[in-house]
Order: C-alpha cells, then sequence, then structure tokens
C-alpha cells in the first residue's frame, strides 16, 4: 500500500529541513575543563543533537494518583506543538523541523507527582528516575526508537511546576527498544502558559549554554549578559537567536559568517531575522573569545524589539553555563524603569549612526573598534593577532566489515600560522599518517578490524604542537565493527510517480519523483542527507539511475523511495530509469520526458484537496487561515523543468534565485491569477519551485475554491484547492 503519509512527512522535511555540515569560518576553544557542558564553544555533535533537517519528537502524556489527567491528547498537542514547530523552522530559515506527535492517551505513572522532586534544584538522578518511570509505562506502546526527543508532559493539576531539560551523557540514559533515551525535557504546568521555555530548554539539547546571570537574586541583574537579544537569556517575549548561535546550529552558511583577524573590514550586514545575507562579522581575540558583531531590527520573530541597529557582544568559549558566555556590549542602558518593563533589558544596547545614538564603539580590553556607518553597514578593526589554535573534527567514526581496513582523511588547520604537531594513539587498532609533520596538514587515519569481534571500540588521538594555544587536540575516535552486509538483492520497479500528486505519467526534469516496487532501499526508512552542500546520490546503498547518471535522493526504504529527475534529461523523448540497492539493480522502467509537467503540493500529499499553501501572513492556508480576495498567497510546486539560471541537481537554493525558464500561469477559481514570482524556493533543494500568485479580486469565496498551475502549455491536476473568505 503506498504511504501517502509517509511522502507528506518527507515533503514537508524536503521543504524544510535540508541539512548541512557545520561550518567553521571561526573558531573559539572551551577548555577541557568543562567537559560536555553548554559552551559557547564548537559543540560535540556525538553528545548533543545536530539541529538540521528532521528532528523527530514524541510527546508521552503522564498523570498521577494525586493529580488524574482532565486533558486530551490533542488539545495537549495543538497547545504546544504547531506554534514551537513553526518557530524553530523561521529562525532557522527552514534548516530544521521538529516534528512531533503524541502519545494518544494519558499514563499513569506509579508515585505520586510531588515525589518525583521536579522542582528548582533538581538532580540528574530525580530526573532520571521521572523518565524511566514514564518511559516504562509507555514503552509497551511505543517504538521509542523512531525518536530523538522525549518530552515528558505531566497532567496539568500535578505538583510538576517548570519545565526542565532532561540529557544524559552516553551511557547514562535510559535504554528502550534498542536505542538510549539521553534527550528530553519534563513539560510542566508552566508550559500551559507559555511554550517559550519549551524552546529554550530545546536550546539546551542543541548545545547552547543558559546566557542568564544563574547566580543573580534579582531580575535587572540577572539578564545583565545578554538582556532581549537570544532566547538562551530572556525568553518573555522570545527574540531571534543571535547570528552566534545560528552559526554554531549549523544554520547559517560560511558565507554568512566573516572571521576577522587581525586588520580591518567594511561590510554591510543583513538583519538576524532576514533569510540570506552576511550575518556577523567575528573578531577573533584570543583562543577562547571572540567580539562579534551583526545587525537585529524588529522583523520577523524580532518584532516585538523596541530598538534597532547594530548588537555587538563578545562570546567567551571558556566561560561556564550562566557565567556570562555571551556578553553585550550596549550603546546605551536605559534608566526608564517602565520601557525596561515593557521592552526587556538592555533593550536600547545596539549602536546606529542616528544623532541619538552611539555610532562607535571601542572594546577598552581588546582594542576592538566598531564604527556604524549606515543602517546595516559597518566598519570593524581588530588590532589583536589571536594565537595559533589547532582546530580538527572532534570526533571520527569508522563503521568497517569484520576482517577488513578502511582509512579517512583528517584535516588539521592551524589559522594562519603554520605550527609542528605530533599525533599518537594507543589504539592498537588505529593508525595515523604522517605523525609528524606541520599544518596545514591531512592525515590518514586506518582502522583495521584483524581479529576484532564485531561491536564498538573507542578510543582516542592525541595531537600536540608546542606552539598552539590549545595543545593538546584530543580527537574522539570510534570503530564500529559490523557483520559483514548480506549478499546483493534484485530491486522490482513498478511505477514512478510525481511526488506532489502521487500520479503516474511525463517526468520534467528537476521533478521530485516517488518510486514504488519491491527491495528498493532498507527495511527501515532513511532520510536525506546532505554531501559538499548537495543532496546526496547515494544513500543507505541506495542509488536511482536516470540514463545512467544518479538522481539526488530524498527518502529510501524498502517498498517507496523519492528522487530528483537529473535536469540532464531536458531535451531527451524518453529517459530510462532504475533503482539499484545493495549491489543489486532493478528492471528499467522508460518514462517519456515532457518540458514540464507540474503538480502542487498538497496538505495531506494526496495530490487532491488543500493545498499546502501559505497566506500573505506567512500562515498555513485553511479553514481556520483563509486567504482573503486580492491577497498574495505561496503555493509550492515540482515539474516545473529548465530553470534559468541553470544549476547542479541537489543544489541548495541560496541568495542567487533561480527562474522557471517556462511560461507560467496560474488560475484560482476559474480566474487567471497574476504571478509575481515563479522560481526557486529559498533554502529548499533545487526542484522545488515556488509561486507567488495574486488572489482575483471578484473570485467566489469558499472552503474548496480550485486551484491549477500550468507551466510551458502543461496544467497541473485538478483537484488542488485553498480557501478563500
Amino acid at each position: 500500500m503506498r504511504d501517502r503519509t509517509l511522502g507528506g512527512r518527507l515533503a514537508a522535511g524536503l521543504l524544510g529541513t535540508l541539512v548541512g555540515a557545520l561550518a567553521q569560518p571561526c573558531v573559539v576553544s572551551s577548555p577541557q575543563s568543562l567537559g560536555f557542558a553548554h559552551s559557547e564553544g564548537p559543540t560535540n555533535y556525538n553528545v548533543r543533537l545536530r539541529p538540521l533537517g528532521q528532528l523527530r519528537a514524541l510527546l508521552v502524556l503522564v498523570d498521577f494518583p494525586d493529580a488524574p489527567a482532565d486533558e486530551s491528547a490533542e488539545a495537549v498537542w495543538a497547545q504546544i506543538v504547531p506554534g514551537v514547530r513553526q518557530w524553530f523552522s523561521e529562525v532557522s530559515y527552514g534548516r530544521m523541523d521538529l516534528w512531533a506527535t503524541t502519545t494518544p492517551k494519558w499514563y499513569r505513572l506509579p508515585r505520586r507527582s510531588q515525589d518525583y522532586g521536579i522542582a528548582r534544584g533538581l538532580s540528574f538522578d530525580q530526573h532520571r528516575r521521572f523518565f524511566s518511570d514514564a518511559i516504562a509505562a509507555a514503552d509497551p506502546d511505543v517504538d521509542f526508537s523512531a525518536y530523538q526527543i522525549v518530552y515528558l508532559v505531566a497532567s496539568r493539576e500535578s505538583a510538576i511546576r517548570f519545565s526542565p531539560g532532561f540529557e544524559a551523557n552516553p551511557g547514562a540514559g535510559i535504554r528502550a527498544d534498542g536505542v538510549e533515551v539521553r534527550h528530553g525535557m519534563t513539560l510542566g504546568t508552566d508550559i500551559r502558559a507559555s511554550t517559550n521555555v519549551l524552546i529554550h530548554e530545546t536550546g539546551h539539547l542543541f548545545g547552547l549554554p543558559d546566557l542568564y546571570d544563574t547566580s543573580a537574586l534579582s531580575t535587572s541583574s540577572t539578564h545583565r549578559f545578554a538582556g532581549v537579544w537570544d532566547p538562551m537569556s530572556w525568553f518573555e517575549t522570545l527574540s531571534d537567536f543571535t547570528a552566534w548561535h545560528k552559526w554554531k546550529l549549523g544554520w547559517l552558511d560560511t558565507s554568512q559568517i566573516r572571521c576577522l583577524g587581525q586588520g580591518q573590514v567594511e561590510e554591510n550586514l543583513t538583519p538576524v531575522s532576514i533569510p540570506g545575507g552576511l550575518k556577523a562579522i567575528v573578531a577573533q581575540v584570543s583562543e577562547s573569545r571572540a567580539v562579534v558583531v551583526e545587525s537585529r531590527n524588529p522583523s520577523g520573530r524580532d518584532s516585538a524589539f523596541c530598538d534597532s541597529g547594530i548588537l555587538i557582544y563578545m562570546v567567551d568559549a571558556a566561560a561556564p553555563d550562566g557565567a556570562g558566555p555571551l556578553r553585550v556590549r550596549p550603546s546605551n542602558i536605559s534608566s526608564d524603569l517602565e520601557k525596561t518593563r515593557r521592552c526587556g533589558p538592555l533593550f536600547d544596547a545596539p549602536w546606529d549612526a542616528r544623532r541619538d545614538k552611539n555610532s562607535r564603539f571601542i572594546d577598552a580590553e581588546t582594542g576592538v573598534s566598531v564604527e556604524v556607518l549606515g543602517t546595516f553597514r559597518v566598519r570593524v578593526i581588530n588590532p589583536v593577532a589571536p594565537p595559533p589554535v589547532l582546530a580538527g573534527a572532534a570526533s571520527v567514526a569508522f563503521t568497517v566489515d569484520a576482517g577488513a581496513t578502511q582509512s579517512q582523511q583528517y584535516s588539521l588547520t592551524s589559522g594562519a600560522t603554520s605550527v609542528a604537531y605530533t599525533a599518537v594513539t594507543a589504539e592498537p587498532w588505529l593508525a595515523v599518517e604522517p605523525a609528524q609533520a606541520t599544518t596545514p596538514a591531512t592525515l590518514t587515519l586506518t582502522a583495521r578490524t584483524a581479529g576484532l569481534a564485531p561491536g564498538t571500540y573507542r578510543g582516542i588521538l592525541r595531537v600536540t604542537a608546542a606552539a598552539a594555544s590549545n595543545s593538546p587536540l584530543t580527537v574522539a575516535v570510534e570503530l564500529t565493527v559490523r557483520v559483514p552486509p548480506p549478499p546483493p538483492v534484485t530491486p522490482s520497479l513498478a511505477t514512478v510517480v510525481n511526488a506532489a500528486s502521487f500520479q503516474p505519467g511525463l517526468v520534467a526534469p528537476g521533478e521530485l519523483v516517488t518510486l514504488f516496487g519491491s527491495a528498493l532501499g532498507p527495511g527501515t526508512l532513511t532520510g536525506l542527507r546532505l554531501a559538499g552542500g548537495r543532496v546526496d546520490t547515494t544513500l543507505a546503498d541506495t542509488r536511482v539511475w536516470f540514463d545512467g547518471v544518479a538522481a539526488p535522493l530524498l527518502y529510501v526504504s524498502d517498498r517507496q523511495t523519492s528522487a530528483i529527475v537529473p535536469f540532464s534529461v531536458a531535451g531527451r523523448p524518453r529517459t530510462e530509469v532504475a533503482v539499484e540497492f545493495r549491489g543489486g539493480r532493478s528492471n528499467p522502467l522508460s518514462l517519456a520526458v515532457a518540458a514540464a509537467a507540474p503538480a502542487l503540493f498538497t496538505a495531506d500529499s494526496s495530490g487532491r484537496g488543500q493545498g499546502a499553501i501559505l497566506n500573505q501572513d506567512g500562515l498555513l492556508n485553511g479553514a481556520t487561515q483563509a486567504a482573503a480576495r486580492g491577497s498574495v498567497v505561496v503555493l509550492y510546486a515540482t515539474g516545473a523543468g529548465q530553470m534559468s539560471p541553470s544549476g547542479p541537481d541537489g543544489a541548495i537554493t541560496g541568495a542567487e534565485l533561480a527562474r522557471v525558464l517556462g511560461e507560467v500561469q496560474v488560475t484560482i477559481g476559474g480566474q487567471r491569477a497574476e504571478v509575481l514570482y515563479a522560481g526557486a524556493a529559498p533554502g529548499l533543494v533545487a526542484g522545488v519551485v515556488q509561486i507567488n500568485a495574486q488572489i482575483p479580486p471578484d473570485i467566489d469565496t469558499g472552503d474548496a475554491v480550485p486551484v491549477r498551475l500550468t507551466v510551458s502549455g502543461v496544467a497541473s491536476p485538478a483537484g488542488v484547492t485553498l480557501v478563500v473568505r
């Protein structure tokens, strides 16, 4: 049976959760004494969650003998999930999708709610006991291996009043369904007043530190470090994340952060709340500290701000959680208590070129200076030459068949200054070459499994350099020795359909398609990954070929796999498609090629009914959120064919927006709508197109107004609708 719900989840993930490797344009290091604590330094994603792509979360509903539940699961989900998911999607520029579902019923725990001690000063052991009881209660009905985050929702009459995060180091979590539950949060009664605390605590799961003063006794001093400028500091009104945190989380490209060593630079900055553009200049002043310059204005998730301009702050990766790891350098600190109460602490911190604002900043300690030249233009001068810092991946992982040998390249750098290094390891199964050389260097790490039983082995590679300020650099190495994979299988390909309409027919260059058959991929669904900034063409030993060209893969599974038709099929009358899985190749299917084969994405991925359409205010169109006549709506489609300029298969759309090459028309309610934009969808993969169209002012309103897209004379399938009132 075709799983249209599955296709819908993956289509939704495609539209907002394309992942990329975390870039490192600037490096500030945390001392090893901080261990796995939250910090402003590089995040160890062997321990933390990487917030890229789709993160699957489960709300486990729990009540107690003293506080039985009186809410439906649907009501709890609706109160918590949609707003939080939308918030993360917006602030990550679509790079993260916090997908969450809930248990359909409440699970009664064995202890009274007050007996679990979920209060200020909660210990890890107390919290783990609570999680353990909840997981044990739900485990008979829940497959915990399907989720990366577990949120425990306490009944609203319980004694659990606040919402702490739950984080366990590897080996200290709770085992269930073959996995270890290590990332989660308890949602107390305060979550019903505001979900902002959920966003703050989820930020900790991603490795972000507390920016408020955890030792302060009053509200005014608590938020003296970062004020309203990041949710890890102030979450009453919940601003956007700082550019530094967005970079740490992997939501900014390398090109969007300008790293400044000794010297000066003059640049235009794009506000953090607006996608695209240069987001920050980072002037590194020591191994662990940097001055960061970014632009903030009252737009997007920063719309509640009372001031705008250039925000300047110091990040210190050596500062512990809650001790000022990020400190704003304010241009002014208002004495207006009423305005501070309304706008939040340090609300007037930005620097600006306006006459009533300060436009020039000089850091007394480091000498770094910032001059605001215009609304978004700044000149930054860094007189400090940072010391050499060894930089390389914090961890390396091998997965090798028993008896085999595998090598990987490891890049070691030290900034602009070359240093001599020595690399050693005590693990007999690990070798490194060259063990002694100078940076920059590419080391070859080789794992040999001869004589090792299947299982997981862990070791350390230690790199020392006398001239580097952070020597030694320790690299965690993990070797998984596995039983050799099973012999090749023979996939069987039955049909190919448009991924939006689920209808077979002609295929077009760049079209998202879904393939049905058997042995088309692994038994467990595997989602997309990026390689070199593009959607990879190999996933879980699976490849899809069009005329011998490997197609980007969106997801793969046994009976249903989704790919993107390579743009190279353009101009051909037919294309031959085949699936390769674990060395076996399917029967080929010959498909007719057209210049365009458009189809609109729909809310339930059936290809019919309510479209996946955004209203002019950015909200999803639907029965409770109708579009007005004369307003602009945003449609998402695939199968539009060639784009101009053309780009590589699987590329993620950046600042340059390609336009649909063919003629584009949209009809709404049977009338021609004005098309304001038809081209690549920002932040999404090439092949997904966005069409902005204006609803005709005199059409009939209704809950199912038909909408159709025509490209190069080919119309999308009928049956897609939107709500107009």
